[in-house]
């Protein structure tokens, strides 16, 4: 463990990706450096026969406050994407869980508003190269959050 929390894998957030109490593991990875631009790849890593298991990085990552001051967020995705399958996963109260879940919101993706749920909510999506999402939070203890991924299959 390094200064900070921060592990060989950076600082991971573990979530329940399908609602089904098993928890994925998104990881913040830089893949490349220039002076004026960061490039960083989420990756992703599922649970199967008792280890974590490299999958494709997600598309989008990220974690939403009611009072963010900027709860609108674009992302791009590569062209091979696009023709892919896609899903929007919504997960009330983030990797923290039950005590930080707002009561009501919404999650709006390419235009289409998806209302925040108890737990984990899985929309399926079709993605654009530069997508738009923009989340509404409302009620929930102080710190309440969402976490919403964007990953296509």
């Amino acid at each position: 463990m390094e200064e900070g929390g921060r592990t060989v894998l950076g600082l991971p957030k573990f979530l329940d990706l399908n609602g089904n109490g098993t928890l994925d593991m998104i990881d913040n990875v830089v893949v490349s450096r220039t002076s004026n631009d960061v490039q960083v790849e989420q990756e992703h890593y599922a649970l199967r026969d008792g280890r974590y298991v490299a999958l494709e990085p997600v598309d989008y990552y990220g974690i939403s406050f009611e009072d963010d001051p900027q709860p609108t967020h674009t992302f791009s995705v590569a062209p091979a994407s696009l023709r892919k399958a896609a899903r929007l996963i919504i997960v009330n109260g983030d990797e923290l869980g039950v005590p930080y879940r707002v009561t009501s919101g919404s999650v709006t993706f390419n235009g289409t508003k998806i209302s925040v749920e108890p737990g984990t909510r899985i929309v399926r999506v079709k993605l654009k190269r530069e997508n738009v999402l923009r989340v509404s939070l409302h009620g929930g203890r102080h710190a309440a959050r969402v976490g919403v991924v964007v990953r296509h299959d």
